[in-house]
């Protein structure tokens, strides 16, 4: 990137990174939308609410995710802004290892946790098994949907947020079809 150019036009630069970065946030917002409105209309009311009450889940891994990804971006951001390369892809390797690792380990504590928990809890039991069913699989997906969030960072560290915002649109057209194709069952 061209700081330079970057300081003669900082307005314009904002939006070239805010815009794309708004669009995807929504995308994903909106995938949330369309999975819960598929859920509940063709498994039912149950699923939703087994899904829902595991919502928590997701949000420690996003949060451990965001916040391995944010530090890893900002110190690899900085050695690339400083043309040191090496350090900069160091820190990128480093923090998807880390990424990984931490995202493995909260899979197998929620894999471990996950059954004490729900049964003391006062459910209906098809609500339990719908939790377990889900979750089971869930965990396996969330350290994928983890690194695609700290890979995003990268890209947009890198300069391209637009590149990002194009897999975006193109996971959440994928992820609609999907939705409409399975639940046609």
């Amino acid at each position: 990137m061209n700081l330079e150019l970057i300081e003669k036009q900082p307005l314009q630069h904002i939006l070239k990174f805010s815009i794309p970065s708004i669009i995807a946030m929504i995308l994903s917002s909106c995938v949330t939308i369309i999975d819960g409105y598929f859920i509940s209309k063709v498994i039912g009311e149950d699923a939703l609410a087994a899904i829902n009450l595991g919502l928590p889940m997701l949000f420690v891994f996003l949060a451990v995710g965001i916040m391995i990804g944010v530090g890893g971006v900002s110190l690899a951001g900085r050695r690339l802004g400083e043309k040191d390369v090496d350090k900069s892809i160091n820190g990128f390797n480093q923090t998807l290892v880390t990424g990984i690792i931490a995202c493995i380990i909260l899979s197998v504590l929620f894999s471990i946790i996950l059954k004490p928990i729900i049964h003391h809890v006062s459910l209906e039991s098809n609500v339990i098994n719908i939790i377990k069913l889900y979750y089971s699989i869930m965990l396996l997906v969330y350290p994928f949907m983890i690194l695609n969030i700290i890979f995003g960072m990268f890209i947009r560290c890198e300069g391209k947020p637009n590149l990002f915002m194009i897999n975006s649109i193109i996971t959440t057209i994928l992820n609609i079809f999907l939705d409409y194709l399975l639940f046609q069952v």
